[in-house]
């Protein structure tokens, strides 16, 4: 009866778990993206990456290959190509959940023939070159783990918070992936945690990339 699903999704909700979970799905860039258990939940804050990946690869440069890596829900690289029908991407995710919920968001919008989805640590199994790339790594540092609020902490998937002990493994190990993913002239763009920018910086630098532009996010 409806008393009992309601019941246990009021339960659910005070156990703190995350009411995206219980409601089975999250609003991005306008679009519902399902999510569940092992896949993060899509934030407002990235929707600033979508602006500026649409502002860097202009809608005049046609054919250009997109690269999500770490690609969760699929939020970043399905918003970006929902806003430009001509162009087709990859995702990648080491976690098989959460790519089953991308490749089910890709469907749900109609841009399963636009997409594929592959798991791999970051872009480790790839052998293409791409004209964007968008990233949202972990960056929580292991220090701040225990100040995330419990929906976050008990519900969401560590490996996708967890930046280790500077909050940069992931940048470390994109940085050195890029030079063998990304195509001439192509562009890179980071979610970067607070305080991060600079180190960041010189991380993908060290490998020949020039930064474009900066770009604060909701929060500042």
């Amino acid at each position: 009866p409806e008393y009992q699903v309601v019941m246990s999704n009021v339960h659910r909700r005070l156990s703190r778990e995350p009411f995206a979970y219980i409601n089975g799905k999250q609003e991005f860039w306008s679009l519902d993206y399902a999510v569940g258990k092992g896949c993060l939940i899509p934030r407002p804050d990235s929707e600033c990456l979508v602006e500026m990946s649409l502002e860097v690869l202009p809608p005049t440069i046609s054919g250009a290959n997109i690269l999500d890596l770490g690609t969760g829900s699929g939020c970043l690289l399905l918003s970006f190509l929902s806003e430009r029908p001509m162009l087709r991407g990859v995702g990648t995710d080491v976690s098989l959940a959460a790519l089953e919920y991308a490749k089910h968001n890709a469907a749900q919008l109609g841009l399963a023939d636009r997409t594929a989805f592959v798991q791999s640590n970051w872009g480790a199994c790839l052998d293409s070159c791409f004209d964007l790339i968008l990233c949202n790594p972990p960056y929580v540092k292991a220090s701040d783990f225990t100040k995330l609020t419990p929906d976050v902490l008990r519900f969401e998937p560590q490996v996708a918070l967890n930046g280790g002990v500077d909050g940069l493994d992931s940048y470390r190990i994109v940085a050195s992936q890029l030079p063998l993913l990304v195509a001439s002239n192509g562009r890179i763009c980071l979610e970067i945690g607070k305080g991060q920018a600079e180190q960041v910086e010189e991380m993908v630098c060290k490998f020949g990339f020039q930064k474009y532009g900066e770009k604060k996010d909701l929060s500042g």
